[in-house]
């Protein structure tokens, strides 16, 4: 919470001489009534308190000071830019306080240039508060100016080093930033901090448990979920997240426990569909696989907000799981529509691939994969596809070479192997020859997720 700055006995006394005493203390008395209503929640009361105050002295650039304040808090962007800039006509042009509520306000309102200015007129005011500096570098990397919200997240910390806030707000920066090794360590020390300052917050835990799955450390990430989980049991996403971190950790049975825990709190949630549907598609369930799959399509096809590529993507694995428990025709159809409605999405080009090779039509194939690649010429995924079909087309040597690009990608991916990689190079690996190495692959994937129904796809 940013509270408005100033004394309104003094703003009375000092700034607003024509008030009268008698209104004076009523402004004083409404002001830390409002604090005290915001810092208890009631922000209601709080709305209802500001209303008096710009009734009382409807011209006193403090009463609106204060009503941009309640607005912000209320997160009504148009109000609280109206009562900010009403503040700033009136003179108070010099709070900190009021810049950073119309850079909230102008944030909210997707007016991101605007925002910057604001919160960087706020700390020319205030260079000692690390909220403003804070507040800059949000909107800083709003409009992609990582490094200057790096610089400012830093300056806030430096300012307060024991508010949790700016070190996870510092996290999401360099998460968003792209991406580098220094960057992925800087956001989990970043996060491991907030932690040490809060450990009973949830969302850092269940930041820091993604951020650690997403960097291969899946044993790791484990640990960081399930506490968030704990501390937060009520929430569906927590489950979720504690349910994928199992997941890739190979603890299928406590994966699908969470994933089915948090399906059964919010049922319509296509997401926690899809974890579940995931879980199962690792443990082997083929046909629970595929019925979470299509229930999380229809519900997706539902919300006109989801972008076609990324629905696209998932009919891609839907299609995919179709395949893999003996639906060739279903598996076709699904993919066929999925690359029809995103003719340009990677991960619906490589299933479509994977579906075709499946149905013996190995040049189409590897056309789609190839076509995946002149989408994103660095996915693994598609470059093993290649190979792949030019293993099933006879043309071994060729197969070899696209491997050999690729083989940085093969390890064993730490903590977290990528066992879709793997299965289609070890399928490749087995066409050109190469027993061994095919079944190193594999059993990779069989070590953690001997069920996994990628496994079902046979060279």
């Amino acid at each position: 919470m940013v509270g408005f700055g100033c004394v309104v006995v003094l703003w009375g006394v000092l700034c607003c001489p024509t008030l009268g005493q008698g209104i004076v203390e009523r402004l004083n008395i409404l002001h830390q009534r409002i604090g005290d209503q915001i810092q208890a929640g009631k922000l209601d009361d709080a709305l209802q308190s500001a209303l008096k105050g710009v009734d009382i002295a409807p011209r006193d650039r403090y009463a609106w000071g204060a009503m941009a304040w309640v607005r912000c808090e209320r997160r009504e962007w148009e109000e609280t830019e109206n009562a900010a800039r009403r503040a700033l006509e009136l003179g108070l042009t010099d709070d900190a306080a009021v810049h950073y509520y119309l850079g909230e306000a102008l944030a909210g309102q997707d007016r991101l240039g605007e925002a910057v200015d604001a919160h960087r007129q706020a700390t020319r005011l205030r260079p000692e508060g690390a909220v403003y500096h804070d507040a800059l570098a949000i909107a800083l990397c709003n409009v992609d100016d990582y490094e200057g919200a790096v610089r400012e997240h830093q300056t806030a910390i430096r300012l307060n080093p024991q508010e949790p806030e700016y070190h996870f707000n510092l996290s999401n920066t360099l998460i968003l930033a792209p991406h580098t090794t220094t960057a992925e360590h800087g956001a989990i020390g970043a996060l491991r901090e907030a932690i040490r300052l809060d450990p009973e917050n949830p969302s850092y835990r269940l930041n820091l448990g993604t951020l650690l799955l997403a960097s291969g450390r899946a044993d790791e990430a484990v640990v960081e979920c399930l506490e968030a989980a704990r501390l937060n049991p009520g929430d569906a996403y927590y489950r979720m997240g504690a349910g994928n971190a199992l997941r890739d950790a190979g603890r299928l049975d406590e994966a699908l426990e969470q994933c089915r825990a948090a399906l059964r709190m919010a049922p319509d949630e296509w997401v926690l569909q899809e974890a579940l549907a995931q879980a199962c598609e690792y443990a082997g369930l083929g046909a629970e696989a595929r019925a979470g799959y299509e229930t999380m399509c229809r519900l997706m096809a539902e919300d006109p907000r989801l972008p076609p590529d990324y629905v696209a993507q998932q009919r891609g694995h839907l299609a995919r799981v179709r395949a893999s428990v003996g639906d060739p025709e279903g598996a076709l159809k699904e993919a066929r529509g999925a690359v029809d409605s995103a003719p340009e999405s990677p991960l619906a080009l490589e299933d479509l691939g994977v579906v075709l090779l499946i149905s013996g039509e190995t040049a189409d194939a590897e056309a789609k994969f190839r076509a995946a690649l002149a989408v994103e010429p660095d996915r693994p995924w598609a470059a093993a596809g290649v190979g792949w079909c030019l293993a099933k087309q006879g043309r071994s040597e060729e197969a070899r070479a696209q491997l050999a690009a690729i083989a940085g990608e093969l390890s064993d991916g730490g903590d977290t192997p990528d066992p879709r990689l793997l299965v289609l190079a070890s399928n490749a690996y087995a066409l050109v020859g190469d027993a061994n190495r095919a079944r190193e692959l594999r059993e990779v994937v069989t070590r953690r997720w001997p069920n996994h129904l990628l496994l079902k796809l046979s060279p």
